[in-house]
C-alpha cells in the first residue's frame, strides 16, 4: 500500500515529501491524474533507479516534459498500467471460471451495495469504499 500522498496544489508539498527521504525520493510513486503536471512531479519525487508508474489516462495530445538525459543518467523507469497491466480477454474470463468453481469468493471482496442514485455521493465520500462496492440496479 501507499504509505504517503501528494496533493498537487499544495504548494510545498514535494518539498514536505521529499523531507520523508532525506532529499532521494520514493522508490515508486503512481500517477493516477493523468496529466503532464502530475507525471513530471511524480518523476521528480521518484529516487534514482526507482519506478513511476501512470495508472491515470491522459489525452492523446498531453505530453509530458522529460529530459531525455535523465533516463540514462538516474536509471528511472516510466512504465503506464491500465487494468492491473492485466490481459482483460483472457484474465476476466479466468476469474469467472474461478468465481464459478468457488476457488474466487467475489462476496468477500464487495464492500456494500448500493442503489444506482446513490453512486454521486457514494463517489463524493473521503470513505474510500467507493472503490468496492457494487451498484445494484433493480
Amino acid at each position: 500500500g501507499a504509505t504517503h500522498a501528494l496533493a498537487p496544489a499544495l504548494p510545498d508539498a514535494e518539498e514536505q515529501l521529499l523531507r520523508l527521504t532525506s532529499g532521494r525520493g520514493f522508490d515508486a510513486v503512481i500517477e493516477c491524474v493523468g496529466v503532464p503536471t502530475t507525471t513530471a512531479q511524480a518523476w521528480r519525487l521518484t529516487r534514482r533507479g526507482g519506478v513511476i508508474v501512470v495508472v491515470g489516462v491522459g489525452g492523446q495530445d498531453a505530453l509530458t516534459p522529460i529530459p531525455i538525459v535523465q533516463f540514462a543518467l538516474q536509471g528511472k523507469r516510466l512504465v503506464g498500467c491500465v487494468y492491473g497491466s492485466s490481459h482483460v480477454e483472457h484474465d476476466v474470463q479466468r476469474y469467472v471460471t474461478l468465481a464459478e468453481s468457488g476457488q474466487l469468493d467475489l462476496d468477500a471482496m464487495i464492500g456494500r451495495r448500493i442503489a444506482l442514485e446513490d453512486v454521486p455521493r457514494e463517489f463524493a465520500s473521503s470513505s474510500g469504499a467507493a472503490g468496492r462496492t457494487v451498484m445494484v440496479m433493480a
